[in-house]
């Protein structure tokens, strides 16, 4: 991204930088996160236990950086394509539509895919194609994606090869009404619009984008209502605040004012695994 802005300063101003590996760009968020001509959004695994335990909701960037940090940290794993799609729709392509980048650069690392043995997560080759369309509507589809691997050979081939298809104008279609997003996915969405993200980007509080916000609410309550009914078991109480307009975003671990620290973690050690050679 800075490369881009270096070599070209008459066209390139405003660079977009879609992070999708399961894990927190750390290193990425750190030399970012005071600049305002590169927008970096994580989309991550954030769960005590799992590598590296960065990106909070609450890090939004410092100085002349404040909202171009956009985390969407996963409070849980086995989110699918549902939990990704709504993501853009709810939060990341408002925000980056109002950024207006003049690149698009995605650190597409397929950890998140359904058949990895790490990442824990179920976004399928469909899902991946689908978030690739989503961006090749920014910047007159000027789209770069950096391969940064995976830790299932097969996986990581099959949603590489469904992202260079939709680059290449391929047209997928979209999820089925049944698809959803957990509710938990929504909550989460919901208060990172509704919190400090909000007074950084007026669109999140347009009369248009509040409504899609309920219509979303009000379809994980329903989905949540259906399943407690066939269940047997009713809703907590208490829960329901947030989708009535009570969320106050997401509660800060940290001063606003203050850099997130950069810990070194050592990464355990993984298998590598083979891919079952075609017959």
């Amino acid at each position: 991204a800075r490369a881009a802005l270096a070599a070209h300063p008459g066209t390139i101003k405003r660079v977009l930088l879609v992070d999708w590996d399961v894990h927190h760009g750390n290193g990425i968020q750190d030399v970012t996160y005071e600049d305002d001509a590169i927008m970096y959004v994580s989309l991550h695994r954030r769960q005590e236990g799992f590598y590296p335990e960065t990106g909070d909701a609450e890090e939004i960037g410092l100085g002349r950086g404040r909202g171009f940090n956009v985390n969407v940290p996963w409070p849980e794993k086995g989110l699918s394509d549902a939990d990704y799609v709504a993501a853009f729709d709810l939060l990341i392509e408002p925000v980056a539509t109002a950024f207006a980048p003049d690149l698009v650069i995605v650190a597409a690392g397929y950890d998140a895919a359904e058949g990895d043995p790490l990442g824990g997560m179920r976004v399928s080759d469909q899902g991946y194609a689908l978030m690739t369309e989503r961006l090749t509507k920014l910047a007159d589809g000027k789209l770069v994606c950096a391969l940064e691997g995976g830790y299932g050979l097969t996986a990581t081939a099959n949603a590489a090869a469904a992202t260079l298809s939709a680059m290449l104008g391929f047209k997928t279609p979209p999820l089925g009404s049944r698809r959803r997003p957990r509710r938990s996915t929504v909550e989460l969405l919901c208060n990172l619009c509704e919190g400090e993200l909000a007074e950084c980007w007026p669109v999140l509080r347009s009369p248009e984008h509040v409504l899609k916000l309920r219509d979303a609410a009000r379809a994980a309550r329903g989905a949540t209502a259906k399943e407690s009914s066939a269940s047997g078991h009713e809703e907590p109480a208490g829960k329901e605040s947030l989708f009535r307009g009570g969320a106050k975003g997401v509660a800060s671990k940290a001063s606003p004012t203050a850099r997130p620290t950069v810990t070194a973690v050592p990464v355990p050690a993984t298998p590598l695994r083979r891919a079952a050679t075609p017959t």
